[in-house]
C-alpha cells in the first residue's frame, strides 16, 4: 500500500513538474512574433506556443500540422518535415498563403530537428511572417528600378541634346565652311572642287546620322510636332523596315498638357510593344490608337499575331514588359496587356493627363 501510494505520488509531482515546465515555455514563447510548434516523428503537435490562425492551442495538439496546411503545400511540407527527420539536418521553406483581402501573405518555416542517441526525435518548427518584409523589399526594388528609368531617361536627353546643339552643329558649321571653299575654287576653276563637295556629301551624310541618333534619344519634342509626330514617325519606320502594316491614328486635345518627359514614357510605351510585336508574335498588322479623353491620355495597340499564350517566356514576363509597366506607373496611370479574342494581343495604357503633368514637374532639369 504504502509503494502504491509513493508511485501516485510521485506520478502527481512528475505530472505537476511537467505542467510548471510547459507553463514557463508557453510564457517564454507566446510573446515572440513567431509560431512555434515541437512535432513527434508522426508530425503530430506536441507543443505549440500560441493560437494559428483560427485554431486554438487545445485544438492543435495530438494533431497533424500538415492539416493545419492548405493542401496545395502539404506533398511540399511533408517531404521537407520528413527529410529532415531522416537526415537530422535543418531546413528552410517559404509558403505563401492567401489573405481574406485577396492578397498573399508570406511565411517563412524553419525546422529544426533534434538529435537524441543519433537520431532525430522532434522538430521544432518556427513559422515567421514575413509578409511586411517582402512587402517592403519589393517597394524597394520597384523604387530603385524606376529611379534608374529616369535616370536612363535623363541621360538619353542629355546626349540626344548634346549631340543635336553640339557635334550637329558643328557639323553644320564644317559644311558651310566647306560650301566657302567650294564657291571659291569655283571662281579658281580648280578640279579640287569636285573633291570638296564629295567631303560636303560625307559631312552631311554624319549630320543626319547625328540627328537620327539625336531622335532616337530623345524622340519627342515639341519643337518637332511632339507626341503625335514622334509615334507616326516610329510607325511609318517599322512598317518601312519590318514589312509589318502599322496603321496610327490620334485624336489629342491641342495643345497637348503632357510634358516631353512624360510623352517619351508614352512613346517608349508603344516602341516596346511594337519590338514585341515584330520580334515575337508573327502579326503582319498593328493598330496604334491615341486619345484624349474624360481627363486622361489612352492608348491601344492591337495586333494580329500569336497572342500571349504562345510567347515565349522570356517575352510574356521579361524586362520589356516589366519596364512599361514602371513608366504607366509614372505616369499615373496603369497598363494592361492580354490576348484578343479574335487572336493576337491587346495593350492599354491609361494615365490621367494631371499625374503626367505632375510627374514632369518633379523631374530634375535635363539640360
Amino acid at each position: 500500500m504504502a509503494g502504491t501510494a509513493y508511485d501516485i505520488a510521485a506520478r502527481k509531482l512528475a505530472e505537476q513538474a511537467a505542467r510548471e515546465s510547459e507553463a514557463v515555455l508557453r510564457a517564454v514563447t507566446e510573446n515572440t512574433p513567431d509560431w512555434l510548434f515541437l512535432l513527434d516523428t508522426q508530425l503530430r503537435v506536441r507543443f505549440v506556443n500560441r493560437q494559428f490562425g483560427p485554431y486554438r492551442c487545445e485544438d492543435v495538439l495530438g494533431r497533424s500540422l500538415l492539416e493545419l496546411m492548405p493542401e496545395a503545400h502539404r506533398p511540399n511540407l511533408e517531404e521537407l518535415y520528413r527529410g529532415a527527420l531522416a537526415t537530422g539536418q535543418p531546413a528552410r521553406f517559404e509558403l505563401r498563403l492567401p489573405t481574406s483581402d485577396g492578397s498573399q501573405s508570406h511565411h517563412e518555416h524553419r525546422v529544426m530537428p533534434t538529435i537524441d542517441s543519433g537520431a532525430a526525435r522532434f522538430l521544432t518548427i518556427a513559422v515567421t511572417d514575413v509578409t511586411e518584409r517582402k512587402r517592403a523589399e519589393a517597394a524597394l526594388r520597384k523604387r530603385l528600378e524606376r529611379e534608374i528609368i529616369e535616370i536612363a531617361n535623363r541621360e538619353q536627353q542629355r546626349i540626344g541634346s548634346d549631340l543635336h546643339d553640339g557635334l550637329g552643329q558643328e557639323l553644320t558649321g564644317i559644311a558651310l565652311m566647306l560650301r566657302g571653299i567650294v564657291g571659291q575654287l569655283r571662281k579658281e576653276g580648280s578640279a579640287t572642287r569636285l573633291d570638296v563637295e564629295d567631303v560636303i556629301g560625307l559631312v552631311n551624310n554624319a549630320i543626319e546620322s547625328t540627328r537620327a541618333l539625336a531622335r532616337g534619344l530623345s524622340p519627342v519634342s515639341a519643337e518637332r510636332g511632339g507626341l503625335g509626330t514622334a509615334i507616326q514617325a516610329l510607325a511609318a519606320r517599322a512598317s518601312e523596315r519590318y514589312g509589318v502594316h502599322v496603321d496610327f491614328h490620334a485624336h489629342l486635345a491641342e495643345p497637348l498638357p503632357l510634358s516631353d518627359t512624360a510623352a517619351t514614357h508614352v512613346y517608349r510605351i508603344v516602341q516596346e510593344a511594337l519590338t514585341n510585336v515584330i520580334r515575337h508574335s508573327r502579326a503582319t498588322e498593328v493598330a496604334i490608337r491615341l486619345e484624349t479623353a474624360r481627363g486622361g491620355l489612352h492608348l491601344r495597340i492591337d495586333d494580329n499575331g500569336c497572342g500571349l499564350a504562345r510567347l515565349p517566356p522570356d517575352a510574356a514576363g521579361g524586362l520589356g514588359l516589366r519596364i512599361m509597366r514602371y513608366r504607366a506607373q509614372m505616369l499615373g496611370g496603369d497598363l494592361v496587356i492580354e490576348s484578343a479574342a479574335s487572336g493576337g494581343a491587346s495593350v492599354r495604357c491609361s494615365c490621367p493627363l494631371d499625374s503626367a503633368v505632375l510627374a514632369e514637374r518633379h523631374q530634375p532639369s535635363c539640360r
